[in-house]
């Protein structure tokens, strides 16, 4: 029950930081939209960078939390 705790928890602020990631880059994505750009390329820009970050950061917690159990 604590690691669907974590990972509901995970999953939590994984959305918090995403939507205030989106917010905050509003006026980039207007600005694309001004250029010309469509917007599947805008949202598709936005998967594979918030993809990318969410592997990272899986990757990583994957990677530390297996050399802690190893160390305890």
């Amino acid at each position: 029950s604590m690691a669907v705790l974590s990972v509901l928890t995970g999953l939590i602020v994984l959305f918090s930081i995403a939507n205030h990631q989106a917010r905050t880059r509003a006026a980039e994505v207007q600005l694309l939209k001004v250029l010309g750009t469509r917007r599947a390329d805008v949202t598709r820009m936005f998967w594979v960078e918030f993809g990318a970050i969410g592997l990272l950061g899986a990757a990583l917690g994957a990677a530390l939390s297996t050399a802690l159990s190893y160390v305890i």
